[in-house]
């Protein structure tokens, strides 16, 4: 779904699907350079970047009446860091604030998605809401010495039948 997010191909600066999905990651990013730790060039490089998983399958069920047969059921989990933009490190509330809308544009996209289909032979999951697992935030000047300047959030999104 990231793929077809609006906000997210505008983040990553990707023209098409393909591009914007080359910065998504399954599960976790590639392993380090060194197989240990990232490097600040590295991570600096990866950005901005997704992490989705599933966090929780429930099996399949069918609802009551609903006449559709049986659906799949559970959460999807996305972290989504991006560099925070060089023009708005020396104002951490700009930042923050900033952040919250690309958010919950991101948020906005997928809900817009969400059980819809992008071509003949797929369907996108469709999700039911949103939890901020670990609410957007900005890391301080110690810590982006280190890893450089991100901002962070860990949605999950749970899918299927309720």
């Amino acid at each position: 779904m990231l793929g077809d997010c609006a906000t997210w191909r505008t983040m990553c600066g990707a023209a098409d699907r393909v591009n914007a999905l080359a910065h998504v990651y399954a599960h976790s990013l590639p392993e380090p350079g060194n197989g240990d730790e990232y490097s600040r060039a590295e991570l600096e490089g990866y950005r901005p970047f997704a992490i989705v998983g599933v966090v929780s399958y429930e099996g399949r069920r069918v609802s009551r009446g609903s006449g559709s047969g049986f659906s799949g059921t559970g959460e999807i989990g996305c972290l989504i860091e991006r560099a925070t933009p060089a023009g708005l490190i020396a104002t951490p509330g700009d930042a923050m604030r900033d952040w919250e809308n690309v958010v919950g544009a991101i948020i906005s996209d997928i809900f817009g998605l969400a059980g819809t289909a992008p071509s003949e032979d797929s369907r996108y999951l469709d999700v039911r809401d949103v939890r901020l697992v670990d609410p957007p935030w900005t890391n301080e000047r110690k810590a982006a010495k280190i890893e450089g300047y991100k901002q962070r959030v860990l949605l999950a999104f749970p899918w299927g039948l309720e």
